[in-house]
């Protein structure tokens, strides 16, 4: 029996030693462009990309390897696994992806690291300081996310502050101002559905 990566089994049948040597030739044959697809989508992945945000998700979450488990439904080991080791050495299942994401509240693309990039020096050392904040007042990750995407996105925003913006790294107390915002906001919202 031959078996490849792509879930396809082929019996061999012979009679000796030649047919069989023919037949797996022209089983491996079949195989390889489909075995060498893989493998160049293996080289393009980070390798760290998984298992980093993997263990910053779960600092950040306080949640021990067991409590995750017990969250997301898969084995303690197999965790420990896919933080620990290379995605190219241990390969997520997108099944497991997915139980994993719903554990943290967290879209299956965070984990995957398709996230771009901040490259505005004053953006990535208010981050910075907002990822402080954050640990420090253990946020849930989707509120850090909105205080993120709230921050990036006035970022981009054309106006008579643009040119104080461009100079202003946001400090842990501004974060917590924005934060007491973020939270009054959602006070309001929460008031205006029950009038």
């Amino acid at each position: 029996m031959v078996t490849g990566g792509f879930g396809h089994t082929r019996v061999v049948e012979f009679s000796d030693l030649i047919e069989l040597q023919d037949q797996l030739e022209k089983l491996l044959s079949e195989m390889r462009p489909h075995l060498e697809r893989r493998r160049r989508s293996v080289d393009q992945i980070d390798g760290d990309t998984l298992p980093s945000r993997l263990s910053d998700l779960r600092g950040r979450s306080n949640y021990s390897i067991g409590s995750l488990s017990s969250l997301a439904g898969l084995p303690a080991a197999r965790i420990e696994d896919l933080e620990g080791c290379n995605e190219k050495v241990s390969q997520p299942m997108v099944s497991e992806i997915r139980l994993l994401a719903d554990a943290f509240g967290v879209p299956t693309c965070y984990l995957l690291g398709e996230t771009p990039p901040i490259s505005d020096p004053v953006a990535l050392a208010s981050i910075e300081h907002l990822k402080s904040f954050a640990l420090e007042r253990d946020l849930k990750f989707s509120v850090y996310t909105a205080l993120r995407d709230d921050y990036l996105g006035s970022r981009k925003a054309i106006g008579f502050a643009a040119k104080a913006r461009d100079s202003v790294i946001l400090s842990e107390e501004d974060w917590r101002q924005r934060y007491e915002r973020f939270l009054d906001r959602g006070r309001d919202q929460a008031l205006k559905l029950f009038e």
